[in-house]
């Protein structure tokens, strides 16, 4: 039981690791590149926006009226 434990941690380890990695190397290509934020926040506004509009459209039906 303890060593698959130690494999669980190490894995997350190494997977939290590799995505801190890759966050740092994004954030210092969005700092050097306006355009690159901006088009970042664009792409979030608008999958937030269809998100709700899908949500809006397609309505939630057990809920009660």
């Amino acid at each position: 039981m303890a060593a698959l434990g130690a494999i669980a941690v190490l894995i997350a380890l190494v997977s939290d690791s590799c995505w801190g990695l890759l966050a740092g190397a994004a954030r210092r290509l969005l700092r050097r590149s306006p355009q690159g934020l901006t088009a970042l926040t664009a792409t979030g506004a608008v999958a937030v926006i269809g998100l709700g509009a899908r949500l809006a459209l397609t309505g939630r039906h057990d809920w009660p009226s």
